[in-house]
């Protein structure tokens, strides 16, 4: 605040302005920083006036600005007793992420009108840098109070934690109370202590422990509490009760009991359980008054918060022994779902978790027949994650679930199947899994998640009928509930965590690939790209003093090719690498050195010496320069003039800054020395400048194809020809596509096709080295074909474009009128272009599926959003018309159509009803009719949607439509979508739109028509 309040005052040349800080706890103006007539003030803090010029900046988040003492007046502007009132001012607020924090003031009390939008714009900018400058401050400060309370609680907490791992420990009732009361007798070093148990029944006051004067006193009598006693008090407040004298612990009610002295000070804490007081602790003190305070309290009240626990704990434990005996088989169920569920906690790995409950569960039910399935409802797939039968572990293949089999009611009820005998087997329609014997009986019980079942655990028998009854299927039921949720997390933590490592990677790619780009596109001198390196760390730390040393381990010399000192730029003359000091020291170890006091000390346990021309420093930050395994450099930043100059931020900040331009610098170097063998090499030059046209320009697009092209133009260009191909490989498809094909100087478009066995393709996938091909004789003896409708090469040469682990694609170049066209120059610029290639197309097409699934999720959300709201609205109706009339209607609004129906087909007297028919806007009665050739009986017939975007008419023609009602062929527009409404595997009606263009639905539109039909006809059924 203060460096902010005095850089503005000398900005604005004035004595006159103010920093103040907004305490929303307190709702007071803190006046932090205040000056007036050049005369630092430090007036108390106090409330905002009413409907004064803080609420109005509160309520706009916006300066305000009075030019003359009018214009305060409007704003309800006071002046702090004691000051002047000026005749201009401005307010500008400093904001927070969701609040203002503060506002800087400045004032003239010469003139009006001192204030335009200069002078606003300016104090804005520092506002709006200064508040998240003062609110971390601020978050500082709390941080530190909060650590000192920390530790002082940390202290207490020793303590407890010592009692409660004890009572966890002690399930006995009497010894609890032992234990505790002998450690707070250590903790508190005192003979004067008492521990009361209240029986409520009885009212009753017990001493289960009490010393005075270091002497256990035993055999003490029960106590019956009055209700006046203090032991009530305790009990109503449920609060500790201090006295800090005899007279104050009378007055409460306290009574001293029998054969016992009466002390000067005590202090009493409830033990609490749940929503009663079950007892006290008693601490006293017999030689002084007023001995306890806040901590003593806050410790007892901590110890006594856990002991309630222990004791209710303790005192249940005999009724649950007793409990448990006579369920020792839920005993055991619940030994092995805790056993489960703690590897399960312990595990996040999905398949991992499958084989824990599995080797658990055939252990306890001592079975080799136990298999658990994992439902994927996309692809309508059951996988066997875990098969065993007659104990010999199984991998089976996925399959469909059998339409209306056993696997997919219990998908439908969520409840267990328990077969017993091979009748019932067949009366279910269980399916033997081909390779496998027909057990006798078994249980089959769903894993659930949040709205679905996921998949299902299943045991069986193979030698007797009726093995499965209630405590099984209760066990085996448990186990899923929490395997549901396990798996389920576990399986999303794949996703999450192979989405984020690709992310990562790409991020970490793109990052390198932008940073060297941009740095070798804005330079292309070593020294610049050293000295725009060094002007961006001293412009970050503010202009301190710094330096880049390089590192030739060749010549074993040590650059400086930046150096500042005192402000100044110096030049030193290149050394070699001394045995000892600061710079060797972090060159030989790539460990990052800080030194931030003593440094006269440090320099002698480094043997570290000022370098000739410099000055010694007080502070400094040593940084290496790695890549690779060795240390190519590194940045130094040091202080002249004071000691702990850098913080733990500063040297973290350098040491990112560092990793990131390690590569950048060491390719930089690279590049400098390429330069100088490139112009040794004229050849080597042009290729280089080719290879760098190409990269900028790959660096600028992230479409796939437009980076196709580009490289394609340039190639062309580059080696002046006509024939040239670049080509992508789908290895799912295991298709190569032609994205760029020229011959005789003509653009072809060429089908996809499937490589040919054995040939380039797989020679290059293999080798992962380019092909040149001199002759025909050696094209035909490595198997090479035409690619149909084109002409034979003389000469050719195949480049692949290399991913991380894979070929990607190619790059061909072809000559028809010379043999023995390509050598080492073509092929390196070549190779040199497709590995710069394969980064960027990668990219790009990452790109382009992200932007693709992207849509899609955009897509999906929309329509389940419309699915939602007709599911709401089927939801609320259980009446049959009502929900035809809905879905109708509903679809009529999202679709924005004037013409539809729904159409429902009576399969007893093959007739058609249209309940809902809908013709330009209108809704019409339909008579029934029978069911024809025409859409809507190939839709019921087909059971599959029918899509008609063009040619309306003769496809109608087709199908045999004919008008219904009074709406003609002519006029049922020139687009058509049909989907089935579907029971089973049989359909029941149609949903139809007609479109009044062609093309008018798509998929989109046949996926969203579909899903309201299938959900339509869920709620007819009901």
């Amino acid at each position: 605040i203060d460096l902010v309040g005095d850089k503005l005052r000398e900005v604005f040349k004035t004595g006159d302005l103010c920093i103040r800080w907004y305490d929303a706890k307190t709702k007071l103006i803190r006046y932090l920083y205040e000056y007036e007539h050049g005369v630092r003030l430090h007036p108390p803090s106090m409330p905002p006036s009413p409907g004064g010029p803080w609420f109005r900046i509160v309520e706009t988040r916006q300066p305000l600005v009075a030019n003359n003492r009018v214009e305060m007046a409007k704003l309800g502007a006071s002046v702090i007793p004691g000051t002047d009132e000026s005749l201009s001012l401005v307010f500008v607020p400093i904001l927070g992420s969701d609040r203002v924090l503060g506002l800087i003031l400045t004032e003239n009390y010469e003139r009006e009108n001192a204030y335009g939008e200069a002078e606003v714009r300016l104090l804005s900018t520092v506002a709006a840098s200064m508040g998240v400058a003062l609110e971390n401050a601020r978050l500082f400060d709390e941080t530190q109070r909060l650590l000192k309370e920390t530790e002082q609680r940390a202290a207490e907490l020793a303590v407890i934690n010592s009692i409660q791992e004890g009572m966890a420990a002690e399930l006995d009732f009497q010894a609890i109370i032992d234990l505790v009361g002998d450690k707070l007798r250590e903790v508190f070093n005192t003979g004067d202590i008492g521990i009361r148990w209240y029986d409520a029944n009885a009212n009753v006051l017990y001493s289960p422990y009490d010393y005075e004067h270091g002497v256990r006193l035993e055999g003490l009598p029960p106590m019956t509490p009055g209700p006046d006693s203090v032991w009530f008090k305790l009990m109503k407040s449920r609060q500790p009760i201090i006295t800090n004298s005899p007279a104050e612990a009378a007055a409460l009610g306290a009574i001293t009991i029998p054969g016992t002295d009466d002390s000067l000070s005590s202090v009493r804490v409830p033990i609490l359980g749940g929503d009663r007081v079950l007892g006290s602790i008693i601490l006293e003190d017999f030689e002084r008054e007023g001995a306890y305070g806040d901590s003593e309290v806050r410790l007892l009240s901590t110890v006594a918060a856990s002991m309630g626990v222990a004791l209710e704990n303790a005192r249940l434990f005999d009724e649950t022994q007793r409990l448990l005996k006579e369920t020792e088989q839920r005993a055991a169920e619940l030994a092995v779902i805790n056993s489960i569920q703690e590897g399960m906690a312990a595990e996040l790995e999905f398949q991992a978790i499958v084989d824990l409950v599995g080797d658990k569960l055939r252990e306890v039910f001592k079975t080799g027949d136990l298999g658990i399935r994992w439902y994927d409802l996309k692809a309508s797939l059951i996988h066997y994650l875990y098969q065993y039968e007659h104990g010999v572990r199984l991998r089976q293949p996925s399959t469909a679930p059998t339409p209306g089999g056993p696997f997919l009611k219990m998908v439908q009820t969520r409840q267990p199947l328990v077969v017993n005998n091979r009748a019932e087997y067949a009366a279910l329609g269980f399916i033997t899994i081909p390779g496998t014997d027909e057990s006798r009986s078994s249980v089959e019980v769903p894993i659930l998640g949040s709205d679905r079942v996921l998949g299902s655990i299943d045991i069986e028998n193979y030698e007797r009928e009726n093995a499965y009854g209630e405590a099984e299927v209760r066990l085996l039921t448990t186990v899923a509930a929490s395997m549901g949720v396990a798996l389920e997390n576990a399986r999303l933590f794949d996703e999450t965590q192979r989405l984020l490592k690709e992310t990562e990677q790409r991020n970490a790619e793109l990052a390198i690939i932008n940073s060297v780009q941009a740095a070798l596109a804005a330079e292309l001198n070593i020294q610049g790209i050293y000295d725009a390196v060094g002007d961006k760390i001293r412009e970050i730390f503010h202009n301190t003093d710094m330096g880049i040393r390089i590192y030739d381990s060749k010549t074993n010399l040590v650059h400086f090719p930046y150096l500042y000192e005192n402000g100044k730029r110096l030049e030193l003359a290149s050394t070699p690498l001394p045995e000892q000091g600061f710079g060797p020291h972090v060159l030989r170890t790539r460990e990052t050195l800080v030194i931030n006091e003593r440094i006269d000390e440090a320099t002698a346990k480094y043997g570290s010496f000022t370098l000739p021309g410099t000055q010694a420093e007080k502070s400094a930050i040593f940084v290496p320069l790695v890549a690779g395994d060795e240390a190519r450099g590194l940045i130094n930043l040091f202080d002249m003039e004071r000691e702990h100059a850098f913080s733990d931020s500063d040297v973290r900040l350098l040491q990112t800054l560092a990793n990131s331009m390690s590569v950048a610098l060491e390719n930089a170097r690279l590049f400098d020395e390429t330069q100088r063998l490139l112009k040794e090499t004229e050849q080597r030059a042009a290729e280089l400048a080719v290879i760098n046209s190409i990269q900028e320009g790959m660096a600028a697009e992230l479409d796939f194809q437009a980076i196709v092209d580009l490289v394609g133009d340039k190639l062309r260009e580059v080696f002046k020809t006509g024939e040239i191909g670049i080509r992508w490989y789908d290895a799912k498809a295991n298709l190569v596509h032609y994205l760029y094909e020229y011959e005789h100087g003509v653009r072809l478009t060429l089908p996809s096709a499937v490589p040919a066995p054995g040939g380039t393709w797989f020679r290059i996938i293999e080798t992962r080295q380019p092909l040149v091909m001199n002759n025909r004789a050696e094209q035909a003896a490595l198997g090479i074909t035409n690619i149909p409708a084109t002409d034979p090469a003389h000469s050719s040469v195949f480049v692949p474009i290399l991913g991380s682990d894979r070929v990607l694609g190619t790059i061909v170049l072809e000559d028809y009128a010379r043999e023995n066209a390509y050598g080492e120059s073509e092929v390196r610029l070549l190779s040199t272009v497709a590995a710069s290639m394969g980064v960027a197309l990668e990219n790009a097409r990452l790109l382009d599926e992200t932007q693709r699934l992207f849509k899609e999720s955009e897509q999906r959300a929309a329509e389940l959003a419309i699915i939602n709201s007709v599911q709401e609205g089927l939801a609320a109706q259980l009446d049959f018309r009502a929900i035809i009339d809905l879905v109708g209607d509903k679809i009529a609004e999202i679709f924005g159509t004037k013409d539809m129906s729904i159409a429902l087909y009576d399969r007893t007297n093959n007739s058609v009803a249209m309940p809902y028919y809908l013709e330009h806007g209108e809704r019409f009665p339909v008579d029934p009719f029978a069911l024809g050739i025409g859409l809507t009986g190939h839709v019921i017939r087909t059971r599959a949607p029918l899509l008609i975007n063009d040619n309306f008419m003769e496809r109608a023609a087709q199908f045999g439509a004919k008008p219904i009602g009074d709406l003609a062929v002519t006029d049922m527009g020139k687009s058509y979508l049909g989907v089935p409404i579907l029971k089973g595997e049989e359909a029941f009606g149609v949903i139809a739109l007609y479109g009044e263009r062609e093309n008018a639905f798509g998929d989109s539109d046949v996926r969203l028509l579909q899903t309201m039909a299938n959900s339509m006809s869920v709620a007819l059924e009901n």
